[in-house]
């Protein structure tokens, strides 16, 4: 919830208000590893107890498909990446020559790679990107999702002056989740495993956006209620369809927001850098190998 230090806000002053906080928001070495049957779930204090699939995953997969909004597609309007979802699949070994072999290509066997992620994505975007993705596929299939991010900042009015609506807007991002989960388990049964990431805060969890670009200063702060709350609809819609797994990518970026020293984020304020992206490999593939990654 948003907590205001002025009860009421009136007028223009409230319309100033409203527009500013609307931004906030958007989404917007070679040896072979030995893999573990299920994934590490790192789990997330802001989207309940962390667990593991009761089904086990597989130790290689023949695609793996990328789903969701501008993190998992081209990231900010002027990055050039690399971005998570190419460096897993396939590494940069000039950028990052510590994880050179360390792929989905070279370690898990993955022979066909679709990215079909779309910025500005909602949740109820996810039917038709898995509508472009072929119904015949080498299976087992990894999918990796980001997503939820713009539907919270869609719902920044209610979260701000209507809190019951906010609570329907949370419940229909799950329901979207729930759904989406279903429909691709549907398409390929028994052969999919997914991994969709929780929500992320840029601002650390302390709601503060007033160094974003177009933001004022105002005594307003998005509560971390907010993402314990969004976050944890996600993850029990999640944990209805084993052996998906929710990926802690709220958590991951904690104390690498925008107002930190070793900061993860463009200065828009909502996209990784590729340093975060490189983040986001790591934190995925921990997940996959039980093994951190190097640096």
């Amino acid at each position: 919830m948003l907590k205001l230090a002025v009860a009421d806000i009136v007028g223009p002053m409230r319309n100033l208000v409203l527009a500013a906080l609307t931004c906030l928001v958007v989404a917007c070495s070679s040896a072979p590893v030995t893999t573990s049957t299920v994934p590490v779930d790192g789990g997330s204090d802001s989207s309940g107890d962390s667990g593991t699939s009761p089904v086990a995953w597989p130790k290689a997969f023949g695609s793996y498909v990328v789903l969701g909004d501008s993190i998992s597609d081209k990231g900010a309007g002027a990055a050039t990446g690399p971005f998570y979802r190419d460096l897993l699949y396939q590494n940069d070994d000039v950028m990052y020559p510590a994880w050179k072999g360390l792929t989905l290509k070279e370690q898990f066997g993955v022979t066909q790679y679709l990215p079909k992620a779309v910025g500005g994505a909602v949740t109820g975007n996810l039917q038709t990107q898995l509508g472009t993705v072929p119904a015949s596929l080498p299976t087992p299939i990894l999918v990796t999702v980001t997503i939820g991010g713009n539907d919270l900042h869609a719902a920044l009015g209610d979260i701000i002056v209507n809190p019951p609506a906010a609570q329907k807007d949370a419940q229909r991002m799950a329901d979207n989740i729930d759904a989406f989960l279903q429909s691709i388990s549907d398409k390929y049964p028994g052969q999919v495993y997914v991994l969709e990431a929780d929500i992320y805060d840029p601002s650390g969890d302390n709601g503060d956006f007033s160094g974003c670009p177009g933001l004022i200063k105002i005594d307003a702060k998005l509560d971390h209620s907010t993402f314990t709350t969004w976050n944890g609809l996600l993850k029990a819609a999640i944990d209805k369809h084993p052996p998906t797994l929710m990926a802690p990518l709220h958590d991951t970026f904690l104390g690498h927001d925008v107002h930190a020293a070793d900061d993860w984020f463009y200065t828009d304020c909502i996209h990784p850098t590729p340093k975060g992206q490189h983040q986001i490999r790591r934190m995925l593939w921990k997940m996959l190998t039980g093994q951190d990654g190097p640096q």
